[in-house]
């Protein structure tokens, strides 16, 4: 007989199968995601968690098949690029990108958005890696290619970075009018976190306009905005720009007190690359303040900070800064091998939004040490620079001019393959529609003739706009910015001319060299500011007494040239000390710290058988006697 547990057996497995097969039913009918969905799901999870949405498209990338779903295969290596630019590995994703980019660019029939999203982010790779002329290049065709109409979710991003970048390459103008568009798109789609950047980056500009009046207030929204918004990393850049905006306006204690904070908060949230930021700003304060030693001390720590991160354009500005800091104690040797190294890593990299600031510093140190012909190569190599910063900006505007011209080329196109579609029908009974085939030809032309007038009128109105910028380019080329005179190149080609007409006349000129007495100590107690409105000051006062036959000029740093025609000694000399007492009435600015400005005064005459350099130098020297006589004098 079988046991009782034996008999059993099959009714218990048979109540257990009854039991589970429901469950069993439902976990086997439970359909699997599609990849297309979960695509779009990792994208909208890209900014909370990058590491995790990189980790998950890798592993979806064996799920497509490249042949029959090209365009998923092109999303989900869009996503892990974004992904990395997330992570700020940004080689790895410009490696990535770079030969998709040339791919995606090439093929026929790519869609202008999927062109439009890899141009973005060929650009973020290349902003990151302090290529931001580059990148800028980029955000334009980026945003060129969003067809007419349509306002995908990136064009915001795009406007960002693109304003970022702007005010990088030294463009603040152009960065102010880029952020306020993004924050009109971010208010208009939601994203209060990209109108809190854009609002940051317009503070920005306006600090590098500088209006620090209203820089000041954009940086205390921001600080606000993002207490709101719970972003602690944007609530410490703004703390901090805060600071330095009240650094420029000379209030160090308070701007320190903003910077310990942001320090403190950067520490807290274990930030390692926005304290490096604060650090190397507190350094800059007390730059200002004029405790080099502390700054040297922070710039230090600054630099090492950036050599551990790979940043390149961290470790440029670190030198530069300390560069300037061991020129202010004195110590050029110093300072001057801090420049080189700076100079020499941007010519490298090619780091363009570092070569201006450079040139500056060096430009600069060459002065202290007087090797002016240096500093004139290094003058002439920095307004090279500027002038292909300004023909940047003028291409951009042409651009966009050719590209309105284009849509319109391409709208009439397309009315005129209409209106061909329409006659082509219209010929199918031609004895019916003879009268409605004459009006259509009729219209045709006439659109015809519009649009040729219109663009021929875009073009015409294009020529005009590239000729006044060329002439505002040659301007800029030969002002001195600061004070509006002529620069030291415009005067050597107007004096040419004057020595020309002098050598057929044989009448004389008369070179005068003024150059500001304690210059220097101005600037160390009161500040470069300060400064510069003793310059303004200075050259208007010399600019109302200068007559309108004769000319005057900055020829360098605090040193003004005056030629006087038709001039001999006699009259220079009268008319040297009207300039002398003109710069000692009115050469301080109103409400200014400093009190008397004066000024010494070399001179020299040009008669035909002298060489105009040598002129220069003659009167050159008799300043210098002047300065060792006591300064505030003429001598000649």
């Amino acid at each position: 007989m079988k046991s009782m547990n034996t008999m059993h057996l099959p009714k218990i497995w048979t109540c257990l199968f009854l039991l589970l097969y429901p469950c069993i039913r439902v976990h086997a009918a439970k359909p699997v995601q599609p990849v297309g969905d979960r695509i779009t799901q990792l994208e909208l999870q890209l900014d909370r968690d990058p590491e995790q949405v990189l980790e998950e498209v890798r592993n979806l990338a064996g799920d497509i098949d490249p042949s029959g779903q090209p365009q998923l295969v092109r999303e989900a290596q869009l996503l892990e690029i974004n992904a990395l630019i997330r992570l700020r590995r940004q080689e790895e994703a410009h490696n990535l990108v770079k030969p998709l980019w040339e791919t995606v660019s090439r093929e026929a029939g790519t869609p202008q958005l999927t062109i439009s999203r890899f141009a973005l982010a060929m650009a973020e790779c290349l902003s990151l890696m302090s290529r931001s002329a580059d990148a800028e290049i980029f955000l334009q065709l980026a945003l060129r290619q969003i067809p007419e109409g349509m306002d995908p979710p990136h064009k915001g991003r795009i406007l960002m970075i693109l304003a970022r970048c702007q005010v990088r390459l030294g463009e603040p103008m152009n960065c102010a009018e880029t952020a306020t568009r993004c924050i009109q798109w971010a208010n208009e789609h939601n994203q209060p976190r990209i109108a809190l950047e854009a609002r940051f980056l317009m503070a920005y500009a306006y600090r590098e306009l500088p209006d620090l009046k209203l820089a000041r207030r954009y940086f205390q929204q921001t600080v606000e905005q993002a207490r709101k918004l719970g972003s602690s990393r944007f609530e410490i850049v703004s703390l901090n720009e805060l600071g330095n905006v009240l650094a420029l306006e000379e209030d160090f204690p308070g701007a320190l007190a903003l910077k310990r904070q942001a320090l403190e908060k950067a520490r807290a949230a274990n930030d390692s690359y926005l304290e490096s930021i604060v650090t190397h700003d507190i350094g800059y304060t007390h730059s200002l303040a004029g405790d080099y030693e502390q700054a040297i001390s922070l710039f230090r720590q600054y630099l090492s900070q950036q050599q551990k991160q790979d940043s390149l354009y961290g470790v440029i500005v670190a030198q530069l800064n300390m560069a300037n800091c061991y020129g202010q104690l004195g110590d050029i040797t110093q300072a001057m091998e801090l420049a080189e190294s700076a100079r020499k890593l941007t010519r490298e990299n090619n780091v363009a939004e570092a070569q201006e600031t450079v040139l500056a510093q060096m430009i600069e140190l060459m002065r202290i040490q007087s090797r002016f012909a240096e500093a004139l190569d290094f003058q002439q190599e920095l307004t090279d620079l500027q002038q292909q910063r300004f023909q940047r900006e003028l291409n951009r505007q042409v651009t966009e001019l050719e590209d309105r011209h284009k849509l319109m080329e391409q709208e009439s196109e397309i009315k005129i393959l209409r209106q061909e579609q329409a006659i082509r029908d219209l010929q199918i009974d031609r004895q019916r529609f003879t009268i409605g085939a004459a009006i259509a030809l009729a219209i045709l032309l006439a659109l015809i003739a519009i649009f040729a007038i219109r663009g021929y009128r875009v073009k015409q109105q294009a020529n005009r706009q590239l000729s006044q910028m060329n002439d505002q380019l040659d301007e800029l080329a030969r002002t001195d910015p600061l004070t509006g005179l002529s620069n030291r190149r415009d005067m050597m080609e107007k004096l040419r001319l004057f020595v020309a007409r002098a050598d057929r006349s044989g009448s004389p000129i008369t070179i005068l060299m003024a150059d500001l007495d304690n210059f220097k100590q101005v600037n160390d107690t009161h500040g470069h500011d300060t400064g510069d409105l003793v310059l303004k000051e200075t050259a208007r006062a010399l600019r109302e007494q200068v007559r309108a036959q004769d000319l005057i000029g900055r020829w360098g740093g605090e040193e003004f040239l005056i030629a006087l025609t038709d001039t001999d000694l006699d009259g220079a000399r009268i008319a040297a000390e009207k300039f002398r007492l003109a710069v000692e009435l009115g050469g301080a600015p109103e409400d200014s710290v400093v009190e008397t400005v004066t000024v010494t005064i070399g001179l020299s005459v040009y008669t035909p058988e002298r060489e105009l350099e040598a002129v220069i130098q003659e009167a050159d020297n008799r300043l210098y006697q002047g300065k060792e006589a006591g300064r505030n004098r003429v001598i000649g």
